[in-house]
């Protein structure tokens, strides 16, 4: 009496394995509603029931029941994936080994956006984020182009500076 697949919104669960009870699944950045999370047992004659979380960062619970009434429960836990989180894919590093100085760059770059004169500087607008993004691979020496993306960094702050979306005098 196990689960044969576990999905979260439709997506299989990285690293499922039907004795492992307990997951931690980091969400998209930006994911605004509850997912969904769902299972299917190995055995025809078990029932699964799904409590789902009821908060983005919640938990839910799929419980997988034989045919004697014996039960086994697997544990589903959300977390919102960071901005920090979006930065260390974007790099292409896999540890923590680096969070302090990404976190820097990030925080660098909101000031540096904000020095330029753009007042509305949100992570979860997209292009806030573009631009922390070529911002962090201009200045972490993410690879030989750095150059390339300090300029394209720099074009977009200014265009970003001039539209009023941006300004908070024009909302």
């Amino acid at each position: 009496m196990a689960l044969k697949s576990l999905t979260v919104n439709g997506q299989l669960v990285r690293g499922f394995k039907p004795d492992l009870l307990d997951y931690a699944v980091k969400l998209p950045f930006g994911t605004a509603s509850v997912p969904s999370v769902a299972g299917v047992a190995q055995e025809q004659t078990s029932t699964v029931t799904v409590t789902q979380a009821t908060e983005l960062l919640g938990v839910a619970t799929v419980t997988v029941t034989d045919s004697k009434g014996k039960e086994t429960v697997y544990t589903v836990s959300l977390a919102a994936m960071t901005v920090l989180d979006v930065m260390k894919l974007s790099l292409r590093i896999k540890n923590d080994a680096y969070d302090i100085e990404v976190q820097d760059l990030i925080d660098a770059c909101l000031i540096d956006l904000n020095i330029a004169g753009v007042d509305k500087v949100d992570p979860d607008d997209a292009l806030t984020m573009q631009a922390i993004k070529i911002y962090c691979k201009a200045n972490f020496g993410y690879d030989e182009h750095s150059d390339r993306f300090r300029d394209a960094y720099e074009q977009l702050k200014k265009v970003m500076a001039l539209a009023r979306e941006y300004d908070e005098a024009e909302t």
